[in-house]
């Protein structure tokens, strides 16, 4: 896992230094507040479609998509399709080898019947679908897509079968702590790239920084996830 996303942050970093010449602009491309609202929330929760995005940052869907493409051109976003889904991640932040795993984990569907899960240990499909007012085909579906991504496991009792959330999202956060610290050194020199006073964090934690950027006339601040597997709709 650390060493593709290594890899990500690798490709990342080589694409930000040749262009980097042709970003230097009188216009920080963070000067837009919905440009950095959006690239904020795909840091806190990675791999999600443009509809999300409209619903999580309050902006409409044909605005999102237009900001997008800007930040895809800049090389702070990437694209993914997941059938005919389209998603997008914050470059270097998430391998590609985890963008389905975090589709799965930001995907609001999912996301209830985990909750339940981690709140009601022990629970089986039929308290699931009471609790949800989901029926048990659908809670059925659910627990096997979150099972097979290895965020529940199932225990036999007697008659019953029972579920438990497993211990992979907060091992996986542990994990990620050394990445983290990377991409907030490669955030910090790919926001200097695009000119202006030099970028500064002005408050940082284990899950995200807050970096003022810009230039003189045109300061302001941006809060970008560092670890997503603390920050993702399930976590």
């Amino acid at each position: 896992m650390v060493k593709g996303v290594g890899k990500a942050l690798a490709s990342a970093i080589k694409d930000e230094d040749v262009q980097a010449s042709a970003k230097k602009s009188s216009k920080h491309i963070f000067l837009n507040s919905h440009r950095r609202d959006i690239y904020s929330a795909l840091t806190l929760t990675p791999c999600i479609g443009i509809s999300q995005l409209a619903s999580r940052t309050d902006i409409a869907q044909n605005t999102v998509e237009w900001h997008l493409e800007s930040l895809i051109k800049a090389g702070y976003v990437s694209e993914h399709r997941i059938g005919h889904r389209r998603i997008f991640f914050p470059q270097g932040l998430v391998a590609q080898d985890e963008i389905e795993f975090f589709y799965i984990l930001n995907l609001p569907r999912l996301v209830t019947i985990l909750f339940k899960v981690i709140e009601g240990s022990g629970m089986s499909q039929a308290d699931i679908s009471e609790l949800t007012g989901d029926s048990r085909q659908t809670v059925a579906k659910a627990l096997s897509e979150l099972e097979s991504a290895g965020l529940v496991t199932r225990v036999a009792d007697g008659n019953n079968i029972r579920y438990y959330s497993t211990t992979l999202l907060p091992d996986r956060a542990e994990e990620f702590y050394q990445h983290s610290k990377e991409f907030s050194e490669h955030i910090i020199k790919k926001l200097g790239h695009e000119g202006g006073k030099e970028s500064d964090i002005v408050k940082k934690g284990l899950d995200r920084i807050i970096i003022e950027a810009g230039f003189a006339s045109g300061r302001f601040t941006i809060d970008i996830g560092i670890n997503p597997y603390i920050t993702c709709s399930s976590c």
